[in-house]
């Protein structure tokens, strides 16, 4: 009987240390880790204009922030899929879908997704309060820090709900680009100038179609599940031509801020992602005729070029 006992404690151990690590894998793929490399790629924009502004950069503050502005990204992708969870329910998901479908699988509860947003965001905050008082960075490092995390959540969360008043994406765009560029600008020098405002304001220009690229995907299950985003308000045919208009326009604007003076120069290199730009305009235009059959490919596009500009406006600022 103390034989038998002892081998249904281990298969009960196992099965217990077997249900965490599943768990513990579901909360990871939930916060989807791997869209912060737009975040550390803006951060690290912010961070290359303090050196140009001050020449210097402090490398431990520098990864702090780095380490705030994670966790308060990754509080804002769980409590958007927690906020969305009605939705993705009735969905049928693509590798391009909005959210990741964790919660729509049953992985995870809602209550564990909204447990974990909560700590996400405290830890973002208590980082933010010792880099305050460690590095003396000054009263705006929590506010800028916990700015892009509050964002992400109105997003999607009750009664806000940014993205079924038709503002969502652009608001949105401004917050994910302008709080990690101010958080590695900010954290170094202590002041925010125009050259930093110029930067987001163009980079939130070209996030935009990125967001107005997901819905294309999504508009089944954001119909059903009562969302009024852009494309649900609008329709395919408006939403694809303002998707081309959106997708080109940034290229003017950034000459217009070369020309002025705002951005450096050797942002100019930004052009080459023109051809790319091209190809997802034209394949997001005969969406309404082909039954939205390359809607993931038009949403690939609209990633590649962002990813792209974010690195070109980097090497722009390190190489000016």
């Amino acid at each position: 009987m103390c034989a038998l006992n002892d081998v249904e404690m281990t298969r009960i151990q196992s099965e217990a240390s077997t249900t965490f690590r599943a768990k513990a894998w579901a909360m990871v793929r939930l916060s989807r880790p791997h869209m912060f490399v737009a975040g550390a790629l803006l951060y690290a924009i912010g961070v290359a204009l303090a050196n140009a502004h001050a020449r210097t950069v402090n490398m431990s503050l520098a990864l702090s922030g780095l380490v705030a502005v994670f966790f308060g990204q990754i509080s804002g992708q769980i409590a958007n899929d927690y906020w969305d969870r009605r939705g993705d329910d009735g969905s049928k998901r693509t590798l391009f879908s909005g959210g990741s479908g964790i919660l729509a699988k049953g992985l995870l509860t809602s209550g564990t997704a909204f447990k974990g947003a909560i700590a996400s965001c405290s830890i973002a905050a208590l980082l933010a309060v010792f880099i305050t008082f460690w590095f003396n960075t000054g009263i705006l490092t929590l506010p800028i820090i916990l700015g892009g995390t509050f964002g992400g959540w109105l997003y999607s969360a009750e009664p806000v709900r940014l993205v079924s008043t038709g503002l969502g994406e652009a608001i949105v765009s401004g917050v994910v680009s302008f709080f990690p560029i101010m958080a590695g600008f900010y954290l170094q020098t202590g002041t925010l100038n125009f050259e930093v405002l110029a930067v987001c304001i163009l980079l939130a220009i070209f996030l935009f179609p990125v967001f107005l690229s997901v819905e294309f995907s999504d508009q089944d299950a954001d119909r059903s599940s009562g969302k009024t985003n852009l494309l649900v308000r609008m329709g395919l045919l408006i939403t694809t031509r303002l998707y081309a208009g959106t997708m080109l326009f940034p290229y003017a604007a950034l000459t217009a801020f070369v020309l002025a003076g705002w951005v450096a120069r050797p942002a100019f290199a930004i052009f080459a992602t023109l051809p790319i730009a091209l190809l997802g305009v034209q394949r997001a235009l005969e969406l309404p005729r082909s039954e939205l059959k390359d809607a993931g490919f038009v949403t690939l596009t609209s990633m590649v070029v962002f990813v792209m500009t974010m690195a070109l406006m980097l090497f722009s600022v390190v190489a000016n």
